[in-house]
């Protein structure tokens, strides 16, 4: 009664011999194909109670369990070629989106956040703890907070090569440079327009529009179709209008303000 939800599966369905469920093969959420092959949702059940779920490190209501994706970004080395960074078993902070190699080393971590009074969870990468006997849910889609600006995350986002879509928190602070370079723009020439040429999840664009309001026009554009839809879907997460162009190619977001 722990792990069904996080195999995609019921208590009840994973009990009845000759099921559906018992017969389709799943995937392991938290592993590679090439580590662990889809298997028969029994065996994914004692997989994943036995390793990720076991060894999982509890913060805030959330247990973060040991994950085994190949969650580095791309390196590039000094002749310019760009290859995956190799990553072992790790866990991934749900308050700073740290990336800890060992379990005391996470628990320690932890434990700064917790002296520091940290408690917010930014980035829902762990599953609910629900006790005893508490089911874990590990969402395909994840909602992040940057900047009072609400964006939903696709699963293995911060892996382009795993993911129709990729978000970097490092890039927070060069984000809000550019923020605070449009906003002085926007003071000169208004209504200011803006492209967020590569859009991925629409974060950057997102928060000019909502923040500089009507003294800016923001278009946000993404050569990838899934990211697009994701960027229609970020605009009415954060109540905004959008608004297509006459080919029906990119997008204009504008904040939604109802008149009265």
């Amino acid at each position: 009664s722990e792990l069904e939800e996080l195999a995609g599966i019921s208590e009840l369905t994973q009990n009845e011999p000759g099921s559906q469920a018992n017969a389709a093969k799943k995937s392991c959420p938290l592993c590679p194909e090439d580590r662990f092959k889809a298997c028969h949702v029994n065996k994914l059940h004692r997989h994943l109670s036995n390793l990720h779920w076991k060894i999982s490190v509890e913060y805030a209501g959330y247990r973060m369990c040991i994950c085994h994706l190949h969650c580095r970004p791309v390196m590039t080395n000094l002749n310019g070629d760009q290859s995956n960074a190799k990553m072992g078993a790790h866990y991934h902070c749900i308050i700073c989106a740290a990336t800890i190699f060992r379990r005391t080393d996470m628990i320690s971590h932890m434990k700064r956040h917790m002296n520091k009074g940290e408690n917010k969870v930014r980035f829902s990468t762990g599953v609910p703890a629900r006790s005893p006997g508490g089911t874990p849910v590990r969402s395909s889609e994840d909602i992040l907070k940057e900047a009072d600006t609400n964006v939903q995350l696709i699963s293995n986002y911060s892996t382009p090569q795993k993911s129709d879509t990729y978000f970097n928190p490092k890039m927070k602070s060069n984000r809000q440079l550019i923020f605070c370079a449009l906003a002085v723009l926007a003071q000169e020439k208004n209504p200011l327009e803006c492209l967020d040429a590569f859009g991925s999840t629409g974060i950057m664009g997102l928060q000019w529009a909502k923040h500089l309001g009507n003294s800016v026009k923001v278009t946000i554009n993404d050569i990838n179709e899934k990211s697009v839809a994701l960027i229609r879907e970020n605009c009415h997460l954060n109540k905004m209008k959008v608004l297509n162009n006459k080919d029906d190619d990119d997008d204009d977001c504008e904040e939604d303000r109802k008149s009265t």
